[in-house]
C-alpha cells in the first residue's frame, strides 16, 4: 500500500470530523452461549507495529504496513477501539485509518463472526462508527443490519446516536448512498425511524428530502415524524421532486390531523398546484387544525384575502382557469408583438396569476427580449415570484442577454430566490442550481 503524506494537523482534522462525539464504552465480559468460545484476538504482527506508532509522521506508515498483513488484522484493531483506544493520538489514528481502508471482505468477515457468536454493544457501535466513514456502497447494508440488532432498552439512547452520526457521514460523503438508504431501512425496526430521519433532516438537501418522502410508510407510526423532518427540509432547501410531492399528497387523506396538517404545510411550501383542489375539500374537514391548515396553503399560493368558505375558492380557481383559457393567448400576442403599453400591461396581469407557474414563467421569459429595457427589467423581478424552478432557467438566460441594466436585475432576482451570492457569470450558476437539484 503506498504511503500517505498526512500533517498532524490535517489528519486530527479529518479524523474529528468524521468521528462521533460518543466514546466507546469498554467491552463488557464476555459470557459466551453454550456451544461457543471466543479467543481474545491475537495478530502479533499488528501489536508491534501499532507499538511503534509514537508519533504523528509514523501514522501513514503503519497503515501501510497494517493493510500489507498477510494475517487482515480486522479483530485486533476492534479489540483496540473497544478497549477505549483514544482516536485523537497517532496510535488511534492508525487505528482507525487502517479500518477504514481494509477490504469489505475481511470486514464482512469479522462482522459475521461477530453476529454469530452475539456481538456486544460496545461492538456493534464500534463497527458503526468504522462503516460510516467506508464507502463502499455494499456495505450500507451492514450498517444497517447492525443498527438493527436487538439491544438493551438502557443503550438505545447512545445505539441511536452513533446511527445517526454514522448515517450522516456517509451521506454526506456518498450521494450514492440518499437513494440506497429508504431501500435498506425496509423491514426494519421502528427504533431506527430516529436516527435514520434526523440524518437525513440534518443534510436538508433535495436528495435528503426526496429519500424521506421515500421512507413514508416504511414506519407507520413514526409518519407524522418523517412529514415533520421534511417540512424543516424544505424550509430549508425549498425543493421536492413531483414523485415526492405526489408521496406527500397522499397524507392529505390520511385521516389523521396531525399528518393532514403537516403535509399541507410541506406541499404550501413547495407551492404545489396539484394539492389546491384538495385544499379547497379541506375546508369543510371536521377538524379545526386542518381547515387552518388548509386555508393558510391556499393563501400562501394565492395571495389573496379570501375567507374560509370553499365556495370563495372554488371562485378564484374558476377565474383563473377561464383566464387561461380565454385571455392567455391574447396577453401572449401582446408580449410578442403589442407596444409598450400593451407590453406592460400584459407583464402586470401575468404577475397577479398564480397557477400554471411553468406557463407563467416562458410567457415572462419572452418580455426578457423586449427592446424596452424597462420591460424586460419588470418581467425579471416577475419571475423571481414565481414557484416553478423554470423561472431560474429563465433568469440565468437573462444574465447572457447583452444589456446591463437586464443583466443586473436577473441577477439581483437569482439571488433573492436562491440566497446565493454567486457573480454574474452564467455558468456558475448553472452549476450551483444543478447542485440544489440534485
Amino acid at each position: 500500500m503506498p504511503s500517505l503524506e498526512l500533517s498532524k494537523p490535517a489528519l486530527v482534522a479529518g479524523l474529528f470530523l468524521m468521528a462521533p462525539v460518543l466514546r466507546i464504552e469498554a467491552s463488557p465480559p464476555f459470557n459466551p452461549a453454550p456451544g461457543l468460545t471466543r479467543a481474545e484476538p491475537d495478530h502479533p504482527e499488528a501489536e508491534a507495529v501499532l507499538a511503534g506508532v509514537a508519533t504523528w509522521g509514523d501514522v501513514p506508515g503503519a497503515c501501510a504496513e497494517l493493510g500489507a498483513l498477510d494475517r487482515a488484522p480486522v479483530a485486533y484493531l476492534f479489540d483496540q477501539l473497544n478497549k477505549g483506544i483514544d482516536r485523537s493520538t497517532p496510535a488511534g489514528a492508525t487505528v482507525q485509518l487502517t479500518l477504514q481502508r481494509v477490504s469489505t471482505a475481511a470486514l464482512t468477515d469479522y462482522l459475521s463472526a461477530q453476529l454469530e457468536s452475539g456481538i456486544s454493544e460496545p461492538r456493534v457501535q464500534a463497527a458503526l462508527m468504522v462503516l460510516g466513514d467506508r464507502s463502499e456502497p455494499g456495505e450500507l447494508q451492514w450498517l444497517i443490519r447492525l443498527a438493527d440488532e436487538p439491544l438493551a432498552p438502557e443503550n438505545r439512547p447512545i445505539r441511536a446516536r452513533v446511527v445517526e452520526e454514522a448515517l450522516a457521514r456517509r451521506l454526506r460523503a456518498h450521494e450514492s448512498d440518499f437513494g440506497l438508504l429508504p431501500e435498506r431501512l425496509q423491514g426494519t425496526s421502528e427504533k431506527l425511524a430516529g436516527p435514520a430521519v434526523r440524518a437525513l433532516a440534518s443534510l436538508a438537501s433535495p436528495a435528503s428530502g426526496q429519500a424521506l418522502s421515500d421512507l413514508l410508510g416504511t414506519w407507520p407510526a413514526a409518519d407524522a415524524f418523517v412529514l415533520h423532518a421534511l417540512e424543516q427540509v424544505v424550509n430549508s432547501a425549498g425543493r421536492l421532486d413531483s414523485l415526492s410531492l405526489a408521496d406527500v399528497r397522499e397524507y392529505l387523506d390520511s385521516g389523521q390531523p396531525e399528518q393532514v396538517g403537516l403535509a399541507c404545510r410541506v406541499l404550501a411550501t413547495c407551492r404545489d398546484e396539484d394539492s389546491l383542489d384538495d385544499w379547497v375539500r379541506l375546508l369543510t374537514n371536521p377538524s379545526p387544525s386542518v381547515r387552518e391548515e388548509a386555508h393558510r396553503a391556499l393563501r400562501s399560493i394565492a395571495g389573496l384575502p379570501l375567507g374560509i368558505r370553499p365556495s370563495a375558492w372554488n371562485t378564484w380557481l374558476d377565474e383563473e382557469q377561464t383566464w387561461w383559457r380565454t385571455q392567455s393567448a391574447a396577453t401572449r400576442h401582446s408580449l410578442e408583438h403589442g407596444n409598450a403599453t400593451e407590453a406592460v400591461a400584459a407583464v402586470r396581469e401575468i404577475c397577479l396569476k398564480r397557477t400554471r407557474s411553468e406557463e407563467l414563467c416562458d410567457l415572462l421569459g419572452l418580455a426578457l427580449d423586449r427592446p424596452e429595457v424597462g420591460i424586460a427589467q419588470l418581467a425579471a423581478r416577475g419571475l423571481a415570484a414565481q414557484s416553478s424552478l423554470r423561472a431560474e432557467d429563465w433568469l440565468v438566460q437573462a444574465l447572457e442577454r447583452p444589456r446591463s441594466e437586464v443583466r443586473s436585475v436577473a441577477l439581483e432576482s437569482l439571488r433573492r430566490r436562491t440566497g446565493l451570492e454567486l457573480g454574474p457569470e452564467p455558468t456558475q450558476w448553472r452549476r450551483a442550481l444543478f447542485s440544489l437539484e440534485r
